[in-house]
């Protein structure tokens, strides 16, 4: 009984941890909220005309959470931020073109120094319509 309440557990444990919109160890929203972000801000920049930005940031894992502060200091307030996994995090940068990409890509290479691996983006809705193809031509572009 004991053993089956224990797999019950773990099983139900890692069920949340899956579908998780936040992970507290990081403080950081994960990556199952990203469709839902991006549909959400899809819909705003079509009714403005304007383009949101995907921007991959590779990082070194040891003190990922100092990294992950020095991130989120740098960043705009209106930008999302988000865990992917193996250090790699992603900025959902809303109102951004590929000018401004680059841009953020150099605030954060100046500001991460060392801790940053590597960095790539993507703009819908020129390189890609989906959360799928967007995240993949980013994760195509990490230099």
């Amino acid at each position: 009984w004991l053993f089956e309440t224990r797999m019950a557990s773990d099983r139900l444990s890692e069920m949340f941890r899956s579908n998780a919109v936040y992970d507290c160890d990081l403080g950081i929203l994960s990556r199952s909220v990203i469709p839902a972000l991006f549909d959400m801000e899809k819909s705003r920049a079509e009714d403005f005309g304007s383009s949101l930005a995907f921007l991959i940031l590779k990082l070194r894992t040891e003190n990922l959470s100092e990294s992950l502060d020095v991130v989120r200091k740098n960043m705009r307030r209106t930008d999302y931020l988000f865990y992917l996994g193996g250090g790699e995090v992603m900025l959902l940068l809303v109102e951004c073109s590929a000018h401004g990409s680059v841009a953020m890509i150099q605030r954060m290479k100046k500001v991460l120094a060392f801790k940053l691996l590597s960095s790539g983006y993507s703009v819908y809705p020129e390189q890609g319509e989906s959360v799928d193809v967007l995240i993949s031509e980013a994760q195509g572009a990490l230099v």
